[in-house]
């Protein structure tokens, strides 16, 4: 399984070589995926985080989505140090305090643990534009197959869901209710794959704010795991 399953992700990283390459933006790639992918496949639950586009300001192209270089500074950027709790939540079935008693290294482990995934994979601004559609419509059928073929039981998206749901045939009858979480905007449980609508996690919040988002993302997937791993 372990190298058919590395053969894909080299084929899809391959197509994203030729999609960059078809519209001249072949150096300014920076791939995403799974950063490790023992942990990914060892994971009791497989965890996909779909956000926007990555940015990069010094020029540094190349590198790996998901990939922690440097766990000191995981807490620097709200979007690693948040993915980095709701995982660690998820995983060890905990909530925010205990959560932000997790060291960096325990952190970075976890983060490299989901799949991540971007609607653009060029390098981008730090500030995303509003509507992605153009360039989903470029990557589309390679997101499409690096969902398939990660096929994880939690896809969580950053203001991203919108992009996938035609595609992956998500409706209204597969909705679920999220009416007491202040940062879900919505969920679906489809084919025993729950997709989570977020707010983005760089979004600015106060510490208490960061918790409710914490807490509520990590609420609602263990209570829905536990629902589907009863029926």
């Amino acid at each position: 399984m372990y190298n058919e399953f590395e053969k894909n992700i080299i084929d899809i990283s391959k197509r994203i070589d030729e999609t960059s390459y078809n519209i001249s933006k072949q150096d300014y790639v920076i791939y995403d995926g799974i950063a490790d992918l023992n942990k990914y496949l060892s994971s009791e639950k497989k965890i996909l985080f779909l956000l926007k586009e990555s940015y990069e300001t010094k020029g540094c192209y190349k590198w790996q989505v998901g990939k922690i270089y440097e766990p000191n500074k995981i807490r620097k950027y709200p979007t690693l140090k948040r993915i980095g709790y709701i995982v660690h939540g998820v995983r060890n079935n905990i909530l925010y305090e205990s959560i932000i008693k997790a060291s960096n290294i325990v952190l970075a482990a976890d983060i490299e643990s989901i799949a991540w995934v971007n609607i653009n994979k060029i390098a981008a601004k730090s500030r995303s534009e509003h509507n992605l559609t153009k360039k989903y419509l470029i990557w589309k059928e390679i997101i499409k197959e690096q969902i398939d073929v990660f096929d994880p039981e939690i896809v969580i998206c950053g203001n991203t869901l919108q992009y996938i749901k035609n595609d992956f045939d998500i409706t209204a009858e597969n909705k679920i209710n999220t009416s007491n979480f202040k940062y879900i905007n919505s969920a679906y449980c489809k084919k025993n794959t729950l997709y989570i609508q977020m707010v983005h996690p760089a979004m600015v919040l106060n510490k208490e704010n960061e918790k409710i988002l914490v807490n509520d993302i990590v609420s609602l997937i263990n209570k829905q795991h536990r629902t589907t791993a009863s029926t």
